[in-house]
């Protein structure tokens, strides 16, 4: 597997118990370790553990999949960058929507002015 410098993740700074503090590195499950796309999806999911969770990753963009157990703070960090992809996703169609009926609304508007519109196409 390729250095993944470029991945984006969280570091966090840990004191253990016994004073020893460590760095927890958090990857953001979003984003894929092989082309750093952030389309990475999960394609299966099931509980590995009570904090835990077992997550088949899959990149739409170069079809790469990846297996992991991560923790439940992680899995929900990916759930959320989902809902907010999929707010992106409904507001672009939404958009797409409107302009499309604008369009068809001129075009219809047109052919009436041009008399065009007979009769028989309906």
């Amino acid at each position: 597997m390729d250095d993944h410098s470029e991945q984006s993740h969280d570091v966090k700074r840990v004191t253990l118990p016994s004073g020893r503090t460590v760095e927890v590195v958090q990857l953001d499950l979003h984003v894929c370790l092989e082309c750093s796309s952030d389309l990475v999806h999960p394609v299966q999911s099931e509980e590995s553990g009570p904090e835990s969770w077992s997550v088949l990753l899959r990149c739409p963009n170069c079809d790469t999949y990846r297996r992991g157990v991560f923790s439940q703070q992680a899995v929900e960090a990916l759930d959320e960058e989902l809902d907010r992809g999929a707010g992106v996703l409904t507001r672009d169609y939404k958009s797409t929507v409107r302009a499309n009926m604008a369009q068809e609304i001129d075009r219809f508007v047109a052919a009436l002015d041009a008399d065009a519109i007979l009769p028989e196409d309906f």
